[in-house]
């Protein structure tokens, strides 16, 4: 039999990681959770981020 080859798409690619998340333990997700966060307030924190008062980047500047 011939198998049929699937294109991911976004909502076939969200519909996997859905399946992977929900079959995950508990401590894994609040693990996952928990380092989206570190990861999310050092972007916040780094000079990359858009800054309020000049609207452009720190590595235009350099």
């Amino acid at each position: 039999m011939k198998q049929r080859t699937k294109i991911l798409t976004p909502k076939l690619a969200q519909k996997m990681q859905d399946q992977i998340y929900y079959a995950m333990p508990d401590e894994k997700k609040i693990q996952i959770v928990s380092q989206f966060f570190m990861l999310a307030n050092a972007l916040k924190n780094s000079k990359t981020v858009l800054k309020n008062e000049s609207g452009r980047t720190a590595h235009k500047h350099q």
